[in-house]
């Protein structure tokens, strides 16, 4: 697949990134957009090619791993697994993963930080803040965003 350009039309910049063919017609598929100058249309290259890399709609860097979270959900999880599944990975997420890692941009997420969320939950993770969470249940908490961000 082509990567894409940048041309210039009239008085500014038009980017086209080449999307694969149709699913169903099988045409070729291009995003075209424009942009009043050279420089901002290489950083909106740049932007639209990871977005068509990714499948992350939210350009690099200002995507939180709790809007990535929610997104791979609805997206990933719902129409792949099993009813009690989806249930398992919505609760770890919603009720653990989002509030205590939700707000770290997902380019920003490090391992350091992971792994002193996994030793807060068996220090003291119940959501009832009467002890700690079983080994098992952060092996859960780990699968679960092993599997997420292995998506991303």
């Amino acid at each position: 697949m082509s990567r894409g350009h940048i041309r210039r039309r009239g008085g500014s910049w038009t980017v086209v990134v080449a999307l694969g063919p149709d699913p169903v017609t099988g045409k070729r598929r291009q995003l075209w957009r424009s942009a009043s100058t050279k420089h901002d249309a290489e950083a909106l290259l740049v932007q639209l090619l990871h977005q068509r890399d990714t499948g992350v709609d939210a350009p690099p860097g200002k995507l939180t791993l709790g809007e990535y979270l929610e997104q791979w959900l609805r997206d990933y999880v719902e129409p792949r697994l099993a009813p009690k599944t989806v249930r398992g990975y919505t609760d770890i997420v919603r009720r653990h993963l989002t509030p205590a890692l939700g707000s770290t941009p997902l380019a920003k997420l490090r391992p350091a930080a992971i792994q002193a969320y996994y030793a807060r939950c068996l220090k003291s993770g119940r959501l009832d803040g009467k002890g700690p969470l079983a080994a098992q249940s952060v092996l859960r908490h780990h699968q679960a965003l092993h599997a997420a961000l292995g998506q991303a």
